[in-house]
């Protein structure tokens, strides 16, 4: 089949790399796994469908440029808001972690693996990066508590760059007798100065040209995606033109810097994006991956198994405890959780694929050995933190639980009112809508608003809203609510989900095993007498002296619309056929 190629390496790569993708989904394991295995497989060293070395002269430029895509969309969640808890122990496993992550784990190579100096060192600098295809996704299935979610997040985008660029110098300044510390120093200082430059610089020309329509007028979602993706590659461009290694910085600053601005319809802007991201990751590990020999991992097993626990109970706890010991805004337990989560991800694979190109052009002594070790040791992180990763979380007691924090999806003039009488009441509310002038009169108020399709479970999962513990629909589109609270379910729990009350409700089929799965119906916005005016009403609030049961014959009797009730840090929504709690305070509203 040889004939077919370079054709069947692309085709190969990019199917067989979706597939992973949408399997992994499915089977809730991290992508990567799935990816190494594939590529593996498919490789020269297995059917021989896939032949890296047929782009040996080009690859490490390809996949260079799929790593930006990468950590640009990663850029884009990072939320400025949330450093205000977390700045402090992040900028301290970004600057002392990284150094003591290098230097032990350059040892531990020397010492364990029998790599000579130089080759320690760089491999040192590969495993100083988690990444964010890696940390999330485990994340997610953990649901640790928020503080401990953002620093694990930031740390994983911000050390790639800063890992890529360490990498760099030190190959630079370890493999080419020309350049010294002092000059790597400065290289590393330019690099880092043109990324932050032409980073601000990208981020400003994609919100000019969305933010003002009149200077370039896209007509629908992906031609605005495709213009991110075209500016993304412009300035990555023109980074790597001036200076090697530092587009990477240019892309992940302007990730940060775009996603952090306030501009009406983004989500799904950047959802294109993330499309994109997914298939550059596909492509890339299925062609790293397809490089390793199999027949060399069973002879570094023993000592790569032995690296991989020095790694793991010695390198990442020495580096989180050196750096936030003495930070008093970190309990012990989420240090300790700290300690024992670091997986490698995409980039520690990319680099340590450079670095064995690099290792073969100067043809040093034992560079087969490098890849394999390498994927073996992020293969070995990735399996052991997600096995054990919820376990830690809940030994050490750090699973999120369900806080003050309430879901509404739609704004209107009736939820902005429970909003701020939640609000008043110590509750935070969290509104989605997909009208970016409602969206901005919430904000307004001062309320955590998102602007997106809250029916896209992908949109959804994007947010990684945390400690929620109800949600409430109440669009207009009787057919939205209920696919909303379908989706959220899965979340929520079927019990967590409400929805106003349609005018096909009926108090018979409230409480069905079908309609609670469609979302528990209130009575807000009509009566099943379509009496009530919502709007023209005005809030009143009463304590219930003992349990009330919410009937059909209660509300009958009643001048009033229960709303919800409050007892301690539990929001009762009235919902058919559930009991208000005694002594909880219930708000009506009334004529």
């Amino acid at each position: 089949m040889q004939h077919l190629q370079p054709l069947l390496t692309i085709i190969c790569s990019i199917s067989a790399g979706i597939f992973c993708i949408i399997l992994a989904d499915r089977v809730k394991w991290p992508s990567i796994l799935l990816l190494l295995l594939t590529g593996t497989g498919l490789g020269p060293h297995g059917l021989n469908l896939i032949q890296p070395a047929l782009f040996k002269d080009q690859l490490s430029q390809y996949i260079s440029l799929l790593v930006a895509l990468i950590l640009f969309e990663g850029g884009t969640s990072l939320k400025f808001k949330q450093l205000k808890d977390i700045s402090g122990p992040l900028r301290q496993l970004l600057s002392t972690g990284v150094l003591v992550t290098l230097a032990a784990a350059a040892l531990g190579a020397h010492v364990l693996l029998k790599m000579p100096w130089t080759k320690a060192i760089l491999f040192g600098s590969v495993l100083v990066v988690t990444g964010p295809t890696v940390v999330p996704p485990i994340l997610k299935r953990i649901k640790i508590k928020e503080k401990l979610h953002n620093i694990l997040k930031w740390e994983s985008i911000l050390i790639d760059p800063i890992g890529v660029i360490m990498t760099i110098v030190l190959s630079e300044i370890l493999l080419v007798n020309s350049i010294g510390p002092f000059q790597g120093m400065e290289l590393l200082a330019a690099r880092v100065l043109i990324g932050l430059g032409l980073g601000f610089l990208a981020a400003e020309i994609m919100y000019l040209f969305l933010k003002h329509p009149s200077l370039l007028r896209f007509e629908s979602e992906e031609i605005s995606g495709v213009f991110i993706f075209a500016v993304n590659l412009l300035f990555y461009g023109i980074s790597e033109a001036l200076l090697s290694a530092s587009g990477i910085v240019t892309v992940t600053v302007a990730g940060i810097l775009f996603g952090n601005k306030k501009l009406a319809g983004i989500d799904p802007i950047l959802r294109f994006k993330k499309q994109l991201t997914m298939v550059a990751l596909s492509v890339i590990f299925i062609l790293l991956s397809a490089n390793i020999p199999l027949s060399k991992i069973y002879g570094i097993l023993p000592a790569g198994s032995l690296f991989l626990a020095y790694l793991i109970v010695l390198v990442r706890p020495l580096s989180v405890l050196s750096s936030t010991g003495k930070e008093k805004s970190l309990s012990l337990q989420e240090k300790l959780f700290l300690c024992f989560f670091a997986p490698r991800g995409i980039v520690s694979a990319v680099m340590a694929s450079l670095l064995s190109i690099l290792f073969e052009q100067k043809e040093l002594i034992g560079r087969g050995m490098f890849l394999p070790v390498a994927f073996y040791i992020i293969t070995g992180t990735i399996i052991f933190y997600s096995v054990t990763g919820n376990l830690t979380a809940r030994v050490l007691n750090l699973i999120e639980e369900t806080g003050k924090k309430i879901l509404i999806i739609g704004v209107n003039q009736t939820t902005l009112m429970i909003a701020k009488t939640l609000r008043d009441c110590g509750f935070h509310t969290v509104f989605i809508d997909t009208n970016p002038g409602l969206c901005h009169e919430a904000e307004q108020e001062h309320f955590e608003v998102y602007c997106g399709n809250a029916t896209d479970k992908n949109f959804l999962e994007s947010l990684e809203l945390k400690g929620l513990q109800k949600m409430l629909a109440a669009t207009p589109n009787h057919e939205a609510n209920v696919l909303v609270c379908q989706l959220m379910s899965e979340y929520f729990g079927k019990k967590g989900v409400y929805r106003i009350w349609d005018k096909n409700d009926s108090w018979k089929n409230a409480v069905s095993i079908q309609q609670e799965t469609w979302g528990r119906p209130l009575l807000i916005g009509s009566s099943p007498d379509g009496k009530m005016d919502v709007p023209r009403m005005h809030l009143v609030k009463q304590n219930l002296a003992g349990a009330i049961p919410i009937n059909e014959q209660y509300y009958k009797l009643q001048t009033t619309l229960p709303l919800f009730a409050i007892k301690g840090d539990t929001l009762y929504f009235p919902a058919p056929h559930i009991i208000l709690p005694q002594d909880c305070e219930l708000f009506s509203l009334s004529t």
